[in-house]
């Protein structure tokens, strides 16, 4: 498997050859949903007039959505570089919080990515939490999505399986890890998701996926049982699953990790769609560059399918969008991010993170497009366009700056409780 550089992004794990962002992923980008819905397969596929149309019968949030309901279910996501720092990771959480988003983060932990230099990559997930950086930003945010991966299959082993019989011991081990991992978690006060990251990328070969459900299911259980052992210990936590996809059913060119693994997994508690089909596509023709309407209309038609596909499964239909994002440098204004947010909530979603706290120097798509600039911070801490447009989401410029320096402030001015800041 060929590795990027952690100071490239965060797909160290994860991909087997250079990473595509999921709305750039396909030789044919005109593979998005929204506006090109003639490509889903029946029973899902509905013109662009009918999808528009859940603009009318769907209520639509307020335009100023309550500022507390912004800051608990809309988060940032802290991955890949990140600036110079003696910790790098709280500097980050301060940032981010300097922008009004206090309540929730996702972040990511384990063997590899590592936001300090010189960090012990080799812990398990259930020691790795007790270090001060992570320690420190998982006590400061009520709601935390984990993006987990464990030391027992540390590096990618479950990738490696012949066969489900023949790794048993290893997802036994993987099961352990989750474990403990959930049952310290269960031990804080907070809500925690303990999530995959993109189930098609993470393992690429469908024909196999039977080997990664197995190795989820692992994970899933280990959760279950770590923070049942929590409650009847009456400890504060509310620990939660999710399995993160980037393909929704009825998408035709790629297989669905929701149809082909999600709703086979049991006990799960998030679903995690990692939205990149639903942004549209910066870099193609005209009809592929969603405005805001269409942008509405696209996740209001992406929430609806999954969660009634979940539904009609028996699985839950509760619903997380794990990553979105958009290039400050194409979107410098934050309407379409509105747009978005408002279609979400509204739609039911319960958080959403955006990719991400920096911007991400020398990044490029599998076009040669560059694709830095996703941050609300510059790698050197100070706020980019997108980053003061999400300042207006959240109500307007907060005290505090985003600069690292300082106290994080809430958008009231009030310090934000940063543990040991």
């Amino acid at each position: 498997m060929q590795r990027i550089k952690q100071i490239r992004l965060r797909r160290a794990l994860l991909e087997p050859s250079k990473r595509d962002r999921g709305h750039i992923a396909f030789s044919d980008p005109g593979r998005t949903y929204g506006k090109v819905f003639g490509r889903l397969r029946a029973p899902v596929r509905i013109p662009l007039a009918a999808a528009l149309s859940f603009l009318l019968f769907v209520p639509s949030c307020a335009v100023g959505q309550e500022l507390s309901q912004l800051q608990q279910k809309v988060g940032i996501y802290i991955w890949g570089q990140l600036p110079s720092d003696q910790e790098p990771l709280i500097r980050a959480a301060r940032d981010v919080q300097a922008l009004g988003a206090t309540g929730a983060v996702r972040i990511a932990i384990g063997p590899y990515w590592d936001p300090m230099p010189a960090g012990d990559s080799n812990s398990p997930l259930y020691e790795k939490i007790h270090r001060h950086d992570y320690w420190t930003v998982i006590n400061s945010f009520s709601v935390v999505m984990i993006t987990a991966y464990d030391m027992a299959s540390f590096p990618t082993k479950y990738r490696d399986c012949p066969s489900v019989e023949a790794c048993r011991d290893l997802f036994s081990a993987v099961h352990r890890e989750f474990f403990a991992f959930a049952f310290n978690l269960s031990k804080l006060s907070g809500t925690f998701v303990i999530s995959n990251w993109e189930a098609e990328n993470d393992f690429p070969e469908a024909d196999r996926w039977n080997i990664y459900r197995a190795y989820l299911q692992a994970r899933i259980d280990g959760i279950r049982a770590g923070r049942e052992l929590g409650k009847k210990l009456h400890y504060p936590a509310k620990v939660f699953s999710a399995f993160e996809f980037v393909i929704i059913n009825g998408f035709n060119g790629r297989p669905s990790g929701l149809e082909r693994i999600g709703i086979k997994l049991k006990g799960i508690d998030f679903l995690s769609y990692s939205a990149w089909h639903s942004m549209g596509y910066e870099f193609g023709p005209e009809e592929w560059k969603f405005k805001e309407k269409e942008m509405e209309a696209s996740f209001r038609f992406a929430i609806w399918t999954i969660r009634e596909y979940a539904r009609q499964n028996h699985i839950s239909d509760r619903l997380i969008i794990g990553e979105f994002g958009e290039l400050w440098d194409i979107h410098p204004e934050p309407a379409r991010l509105e747009a978005l947010i408002e279609a979400c909530l509204a739609g039911g979603v319960e958080y959403l993170f955006n990719w991400t706290a920096y911007d991400q120097p020398g990044e490029e798509d599998s076009f040669g497009h560059d694709v830095s600039h996703y941050g609300k911070f510059y790698i050197d801490g100070g706020l980019t366009p997108q980053g003061t447009a999400f300042e207006r989401v959240f109500g307007g410029p907060p005290s505090g700056g985003g600069d690292g320096q300082g106290p994080a402030r809430n958008i009231e001015g009030k310090p934000v409780n940063v543990v040991g800041h």
